[in-house]
């Protein structure tokens, strides 16, 4: 072990240990405070556009329907392929879909009664939510 026999270079070796210490902890905390804020981010944009969706909901004679979309909603299309979406009831079967075949998005939804946030590692990444709502008196969750 090295004997520092001085003051000042004690204090230079401690200023040099803080400044590495320092130097590793400060991009692993920002990493993470960043990771946290994008995932609170996308998160709350994933219950906006179900929200979205469960406004344009329709069920008329047991019937469900999407409605007219606003200017601009073609990205509710299953061609733009940025957003798609499915409402099934409690049995999981599905009531209205944007992609071809009326298949759910997430294939065994867990019905939670606050919204579920998932990832698929697969290529492309995809990721989403279940979020419950009640339309036209039906509990139903839109993914």
């Amino acid at each position: 072990m090295i004997r520092l026999r001085s003051a000042v270079s004690r204090i230079t070796v401690l200023h040099i240990a803080a400044i590495v210490a320092t130097s590793i902890a400060m991009p692993l905390a920002l990493d993470q405070r960043l990771d946290d804020l994008t995932s609170t981010i996308h998160n709350r944009l994933l219950l906006n556009r179900a929200e979205s969706v469960s406004r344009r909901i329709i069920r008329h004679d047991n019937i469900w329907h999407f409605g007219p979309a606003p200017s601009g909603g073609s990205h509710y299309s299953w061609s733009y392929r940025h957003y798609v979406f499915s409402v099934v009831d409690q049995h999981n079967h599905v009531l209205v879909s944007s992609p071809p075949g009326r298949a759910p998005v997430l294939g065994r939804d867990p019905h939670a009664a606050t919204p579920f946030y998932f990832r698929s590692g697969g290529k492309p990444l995809f990721e989403g939510g279940s979020f419950p709502f009640v339309i036209g008196g039906a509990p139903v969750w839109i993914q």
